[in-house]
C-alpha cells in the first residue's frame, strides 16, 4: 500500500495525515471513539508558519499519547481541566470545620473565575503555574501570604490528578518565593511600654474608653479575638476565677455561627488574674442589655452585644482596633504602633515566653496544638530582652 507524504516529500505514519491549511492531524482510538490531534509542526524542528501560536509537534503529542497507552491510563481524561480537578479536590477533602471549608469554597470560586481553570491539566507546565501565580501578584495585587493558599489548593488538586495517572508530574512542586516577591510583614508584638502606653490612651480616650476592658482582657489572657466574642457567662467562673473556653463565635456573609475549638488543645481552662477578674466584671456591669437575647446555635448570654442586639464579632473588634490605632498613631506619630485583635494575643504569649514562662504551661494557655507554633509563630525577642539575657549570662560566667 502506497503511503502517504506530507508537502514537503516525508513520509508519514499510520493515522497521521496533512489537511488543505498545511496543518498536521493525528487520528487514535479510545473505547472505539475516534480522536483527534492537531499540530502545525510534523517534528519539533520544522518552523513554525508565519502568525501561528507556538505548539508541540505532532510527534510530540504522539509520543505522549503512546506513553499513556502504554502505562494504561484512560486517555477519556485527557479532556479534564483545572476546574475539573478543583471541584475533584473539594468534593474529596474531609472537612472538620465549616469554617475552613466556606474559605476553601471562596478560594475555589475566584480559581474557577480565572482563564487558568479552562486549561486541560495535561497540558499545564511548570511555567504555566508559576506564570499564573505571578500574575495574581503583578497583575491582580494579591499578598504572598493569599498566593500562597491558591498554591496549595492546587498543589493538592494536581496531586490527585498524579495518583490517578492522569498526569506524570505535579506542576506545582516549586517553593513560590523563588518566583513571586514575598511581602509578607510579620507582625511584631507591642513592647511592655507601648502596651501600656496603648491602653492608657484607650482608657482616657473620650471615644474609645468604652471598650478599655476588652482590650485589657485579651493583652492579658491571649484569647483569640473569636473565642471573646464566644463568651457567655456560664463560660466565667468568678468564684474560682477560671475562663472556660471550648468554642469560638463566627460571623460570615451576615450569618453568626458558633464553631469548637480549633482544636483539642483549644479547649482549656484560663485562670483570671484580680486584675482581669475586675475588668470582666466592669464589662458585664457596662453590658448593653438588648430587648431580646441574640442565640447563636443554642449559645445565649454573650458578654458583648451590639447596640443593633447583635453578639459582637471579629470583624466589629477589627474596625474598632483599627480606629484606635490610627488616632493613637496620630497622637504619637514619632512611635507609631500596629495594633489589631491578634496583636493582643501576639504581644500576650511574647510576654509570658519572655517573663520565663514554661514552654508546656505558655502552650496549654495559648490553645496551640504544638510547642513549636507557640515559640516559631507567636513570640518575638526585641534587643532589650536579648541584651538582658547576654548581660545576665555573663555575670554567671
Amino acid at each position: 500500500m502506497k503511503r502517504r507524504k506530507d508537502n514537503k516529500g516525508r513520509l508519514l505514519k499510520n493515522g497521521e495525515s496533512q489537511r488543505k491549511d498545511g496543518s498536521y492531524c493525528y487520528k487514535y482510538f479510545v473505547n472505539g471513539k475516534q480522536k483527534f490531534i492537531y499540530s502545525w509542526k510534523l517534528v519539533a524542528t520544522d518552523k513554525l508558519p508565519k502568525g501561528k501560536r507556538q505548539c508541540k509537534s505532532l510527534r510530540e503529542q504522539e509520543k505522549e499519547i503512546n506513553n499513556y497507552i502504554e502505562k494504561g491510563i484512560d486517555l477519556d481524561c485527557f479532556d479534564t481541566t483545572v476546574g475539573d480537578i478543583l471541584n475533584k479536590y473539594i468534593a474529596l477533602k474531609p472537612y472538620k470545620r465549616e469554617s475552613t471549608k466556606k474559605v476553601d469554597q471562596d478560594r475555589l470560586k475566584f480559581l474557577l473565575s480565572q482563564d487558568f481553570s479552562k486549561q486541560k491539566i495535561t497540558k499545564v507546565k511548570i511555567s504555566d503555574a508559576k506564570a499564573f501565580l505571578k500574575h495574581l501578584q503583578d497583575d491582580l495585587g494579591y499578598a504572598f501570604n493569599s498566593i500562597c493558599s491558591f498554591k496549595s489548593m492546587l498543589k493538592a488538586s494536581f496531586q490527585i490528578a498524579v495518583e490517578d495517572d492522569i498526569i506524570f508530574k505535579n506542576p506545582f512542586l516549586f517553593t513560590l518565593s523563588n518566583v513571586i516577591n514575598n511581602d509578607y510583614e510579620k507582625k511584631i508584638a507591642l513592647t511592655a511600654e507601648q502596651e501600656t502606653s496603648l491602653l492608657n490612651f484607650i482608657n482616657e480616650s473620650e471615644y474609645y474608653s468604652c471598650y478599655y476592658d476588652t482590650f485589657f482582657i485579651l493583652f492579658r489572657t491571649g484569647l483569640r479575638i473569636s473565642e471573646f466574642c464566644g463568651l457567655t457567662f456560664k463560660d466565667i467562673d468568678f468564684e474560682n476565677k477560671i475562663l472556660h473556653i471550648d468554642h469560638q463565635l463566627l460571623h460570615r456573609k451576615g450569618v453568626y455561627y458558633i464553631e469548637k475549638a480549633k482544636s483539642k488543645a483549644g479547649v482549656r481552662d484560663i485562670p483570671m488574674t484580680d486584675e482581669v477578674y475586675k475588668a470582666f466584671k466592669r464589662l458585664i456591669s457596662n453590658r448593653h442589655k438588648p430587648k431580646i437575647e441574640p442565640i447563636v446555635d443554642g449559645y445565649f448570654g454573650f458578654l458583648y452585644v451590639t447596640r443593633n442586639g447583635t453578639p459582637s464579632c471579629n470583624t466589629n473588634w477589627s474596625a474598632i482596633a483599627r480606629r484606635i490605632c490610627k488616632a493613637y498613631n496620630k497622637q504619637n506619630s514619632k512611635s507609631p504602633i500596629y495594633f489589631t485583635p491578634h496583636i493582643c494575643r501576639h504581644t500576650f504569649c511574647t510576654n509570658m515566653a519572655n517573663a520565663g514562662m514554661q514552654p508546656k504551661t505558655l502552650q496549654y494557655i495559648m490553645g496551640h496544638a504544638t510547642v513549636t507554633t507557640t515559640f516559631d509563630v507567636y513570640t518575638d525577642n526585641s534587643f532589650d530582652k536579648v541584651a538582658e539575657e547576654v548581660y545576665a549570662l555573663e555575670k554567671q560566667v
